[in-house]
């Protein structure tokens, strides 16, 4: 059950957390290891090589779902306002011995006429709400359709009180979008900044700050998809952005 059948899924969730090319590289990578073949090899040998070759930390994800026990079950609301999509992930744990099971989250996004949308969310904490561009009418949205993670049963429902109101309980009023040359954050008057964090893609921390100002240079991040989380000191923000 656990060498087998958890072992299989562990590895298929690393190639969906660190994308087709980083896994099957890095797999590569540690299976011509001159210094493993023929040979004993231990976990930390495979980790070692995929974070070699993704630039991404996995400490917390062999942490969660290797070294700890059980699987989370997940509880999804959402509600839609204009052209944003706002969804919120909430988590329990069949185990104390994971505190929460941090994962990029599959969603797909059905609308009317035909209309579809792939999301990736990057959920590393209870109550995290996701705010999306979907420019179309949204009729439902599937949770992990295609079984990319261990996990129990999901409750996926339309909260129609959900939205800016709730979102912004983080303090965040605004952060334009697409971002150039320079990140601007606009909060309420009585909410401070404690930590941000960006993400790429690969769910890998590109830029992180402790007490970080309202307007921070990330010229230095590549042009593409990114994803912005905030800690104040009234909850957790996040947002997908695109950096130009």
């Amino acid at each position: 059950r656990l060498s087998y059948n958890k072992g299989a899924m562990v590895l298929h969730m690393l190639r969906y957390k660190l994308g087709d090319d980083a896994f099957f590289q890095g797999v590569t990578n540690y299976l011509d290891d001159p210094d493993l073949s023929y040979g004993y090899a231990k976990t930390i040998d495979l980790q070692n090589h995929l974070e070699a070759q993704s630039g991404t930390d996995l400490d917390e994800f062999f942490a969660d779902w290797f070294t700890g026990q059980g699987y989370p079950t997940y509880q999804i609301q959402w509600n839609q306002d204009g052209d944003d999509l706002y969804i919120k992930v909430n988590q329990t744990q069949s185990h104390s011995s994971v505190d929460y099971f941090e994962m990029p989250l599959p969603v797909k996004v059905l609308g009317s006429g035909g209309n579809s949308q792939w999301l990736r969310l990057e959920n590393t904490e209870n109550g995290q709400i996701f705010i999306e561009n979907v420019p179309f009418n949204v009729s439902t949205i599937l949770f992990d359709p295609d079984y990319q993670l261990i996990r129990g049963t999901t409750s996926i429902s339309h909260n129609a009180s959900l939205g800016i109101a709730e979102a912004q309980l983080s303090g965040v009023n605004y952060i334009a979008n697409p971002v150039g040359d320079q990140l601007q954050i606009h909060l309420d008057t009585d909410t401070k900044m404690q930590n941000l964090k960006i993400y790429n893609t690969l769910g890998a921390v590109v830029f992180q700050k402790e007490d970080p100002a309202t307007v921070i240079d990330v010229r230095f991040i590549n042009p593409g998809v990114i994803f912005l989380q905030i800690q104040t000191n009234k909850g957790t923000y996040t947002q997908k952005l695109i950096k130009k």
